[in-house]
């Protein structure tokens, strides 16, 4: 029994750590879980500013404490510090990593004010052909990533609630006639507006 652990050790080791897709992966499962769409909670009916739903879509349930733990570790864009790796879900069931920088959109004054207000860019790293931008604001988690494949949009499933959210392709995504799509940080800095003009001066 004694000289058969090793052996064990090392094949789950090699297990636990598989390829660098797989790393990924985990790390994503840990902040994102898959939801059938049959659990999804409801939505408002009316006078609700929600996405359509998509023709197709991956429903996830976030652990958000644990994503704003994880964001708080990026570095500051062009700063030179080390990215933080981040896997985000996408609508196939897999995970694709990026390098996360903290790109602010305010000044550093205005930021300090409003630390719930964060805005990021993203590097592919499983496909380099990716850059991405995230946001993570009382509106909930936002990503828009651009690469060869297309354009891809993590949104929440409903707005002012990050605990859900739906990553689908553009090319799936569903419009009322005559609407457009919108930054949803724009949106969520203007719906903040009348807060921020209040804010007392440092």
């Amino acid at each position: 029994m004694l000289t058969r652990r090793p052996s064990l050790l090392v094949a789950l080791t090699l297990c636990l750590l598989g390829t660098p897709g797989a790393t990924g992966a985990n790390a994503a499962n840990a902040i994102f879980r898959d939801l059938s769409a049959t659990s999804l909670p409801a939505r408002p009916q009316t006078g609700a500013l929600e996405i359509a739903l998509p023709v197709a879509f991956r429903a996830l349930a976030v652990d958000v404490p644990a994503l704003e733990r994880t964001l708080a570790n990026a570095p500051l864009e062009r700063s030179g510090g080390t990215p933080l790796i981040l896997a985000l879900p996408y609508p196939d069931g897999s995970e694709r990593r990026f390098r996360v920088e903290d790109s602010p959109i305010m000044e550093p004054a205005l930021q300090a004010k409003f630390p719930e207000l964060r805005t990021y860019v993203a590097q592919g790293i499983d496909d380099p052909t990716a850059t991405a931008r995230l946001s993570l604001t009382p509106m909930g988690f936002h990503a828009m990533v651009l690469s060869v494949e297309g354009t891809l949009f993590i949104d929440p499933y409903r707005r002012w609630d990050a605990s859900v959210v739906l990553s689908y392709w553009k090319h799936d995504a569903r419009r009322i006639p005559g609407s457009k799509f919108h930054c949803e940080v724009e949106e969520a800095m203007s719906e903040l507006a009348p807060s921020l003009a209040q804010a007392p001066e440092a």
